[in-house]
């Protein structure tokens, strides 16, 4: 397995499970119930923002906002998945999403553990996830980022600055819609499970959401 590879423990995953059966029940007077098989696929997208400098270390007004897709592995015989991988589709041709602080893209996962996949991220003025400390963007990068935002004009850049990016979605086609993002979700000798993102720049508070109906069924 690649070093650097960013690994959370199941029991942090199940609570946030447990609150989100929690969560979807509230107002409702059906049961709501999270889907978990062999890919458990948490409810929440994990956020970090990081500030963002200049090369010469210089403070800017802007923010990296990165968003992962966080998978673990809740499979029944209890076994190790080998080369999980989540493959995003949809707009252009299919790549593999990186794991956070690697550049790997692929990971084994030990039954009850979890990683975490690079969904994209947005540079904004707006801190949208767990502040993390400081990144460094060059400067004609910077200034695209800035007046981007002072339009009020975001993209959101799906893969991370280490595979370059692969391609920005700016305001959806139909509104109030997002953007449909599949993540096919596969590992060695095992069904892979697919869900759908839904990706919209303009929501400044939850630009990354599950697609509606993808994560939660309803019992009668």
């Amino acid at each position: 397995m690649a070093s650097g590879i960013f690994i959370v423990c199941c029991a942090i995953v199940i609570g946030v499970f447990g609150l989100s059966i929690i969560a979807a029940g509230e107002g409702s007077p059906k049961t709501s119930v999270i889907e978990v098989g062999t890919f458990y696929v948490d409810p929440n997208i994990y956020r970090e923002a990081h500030s963002v400098k200049t090369p010469d270390g210089r403070e800017t007004n802007l923010y990296e906002n990165t968003f992962y897709l966080v998978v673990a592995n809740l499979s029944d015989d209890g076994k190790t998945l080998r080369k999980v991988q989540v493959e995003y589709r949809g707009y252009e041709a299919p790549f593999a999403a990186e794991i956070k602080d690697s550049s790997a893209n692929t990971v084994d996962i030990k039954h009850g553990n979890g990683a975490f996949f690079v969904i994209g991220r947005i540079v904004s003025s707006k801190i949208l996830g767990m502040f993390k400390g400081s990144v460094t963007i060059e400067d004609k990068r910077i200034k695209a980022f800035e007046q981007r935002d002072a339009a009020d004009a975001l993209s959101f850049n799906i893969g991370s600055p280490e595979n370059k990016d692969r391609f920005a979605l700016g305001s959806p086609p139909s509104s109030p819609t997002g953007w449909i993002l599949i993540a096919v979700i596969s590992a060695e000798d095992k069904k892979s499970r697919v869900v759908k993102l839904n990706i919209d720049a303009r929501d400044k508070t939850n630009p990354v959401t599950f697609a509606k109906g993808e994560m939660v069924k309803e019992k009668s």
